[in-house]
């Protein structure tokens, strides 16, 4: 029996290990990510500089329009670019709870997560 709990415990320390909190401004956790998943995400440079452009803004919430225009110099402004910003990256971010995305209103509120700094600062 002893074989089982202690793999049983093993199994539940790298689940935390690769498991990251995402939390708001007030530091209160409203979601948790795989290291995975965070890694996935950044692997497009795209994503990163829109991630990067959420995280930069002083107040958690920002307007669709505010966040093209933060990446417009980085990104090259297209139909094509704005249908995947708002079909594909904002949805995918709000899936994975860095986000809230209200799609009607076009704010999208930014949450925090360690991990996602860390990356964003190794491949500046």
């Amino acid at each position: 029996m002893e074989g089982i709990s202690g793999t049983q415990s093993n199994t539940a320390t790298m689940e935390a290990m690769t498991e990251r909190q995402i939390v708001d401004e007030t530091g209160v956790v409203q979601s948790r990510c795989e290291t995975g998943d965070v890694l996935r995400l950044l692997a497009d440079s795209r994503r990163r500089r829109i991630v990067a452009a959420l995280n930069q803004g002083e107040d958690d919430w920002v307007d669709v329009e505010t966040l093209r225009r933060r990446v417009a110099d980085d990104v090259e402004s297209s139909v094509d670019w704005e249908t995947e910003l708002h079909h594909v990256t904002l949805p995918m971010l709000d899936d994975m709870g860095l986000v809230e995305y209200d799609r009607r209103s076009g704010a999208v509120r930014c949450y925090r997560c360690e991990l996602v700094q860390r990356v964003l600062e190794a491949t500046e």
